[in-house]
């Protein structure tokens, strides 16, 4: 539908796909494997509005960052950072949020710290 130039179709599918996630999905191991396919879809979705967009990516990491193991957490948030950093200086349809990128690192840098001193 993205592909298309169809937004709102585009958009109500991965709404519908949250939606999912949040209401059908217990096992954390299918967690990790739906949002990584979340997040490969969104990073190939380039027609959305920037409102949308951004709506779309900060719910996808506030599920990631809420995966019930800390292992998983901090790959999926580390992933997510990729959705703030889309598209060539050059494109049109570009969304580059430096500072959200940063805060994703840095969030992962914070779980993974915990991982190793737990360990």
């Amino acid at each position: 539908a993205d592909k298309c130039d169809f937004k709102a179709i585009a958009y109500e599918f991965i709404s519908q796909a949250s939606i999912l996630y949040e209401d059908e999905l217990t096992d954390s191991k299918a967690q990790v494997r739906a949002l990584s396919t979340m997040v490969g879809t969104l990073l190939e979705c380039r027609n959305f509005t920037a409102e949308d967009y951004d709506t779309l990516i900060t719910k996808t990491t506030q599920y990631g960052a809420k995966l019930l193991k800390k292992p998983d957490q901090c790959r999926m948030v580390t992933l997510c950072s990729h959705l703030f950093w889309v598209g060539k200086e050059s494109d049109e349809h570009k969304y580059h949020d430096p500072r959200r990128v940063l805060e994703c690192l840095q969030r992962s840098l914070k779980i993974a710290d915990v991982c190793m001193s737990s360990s």
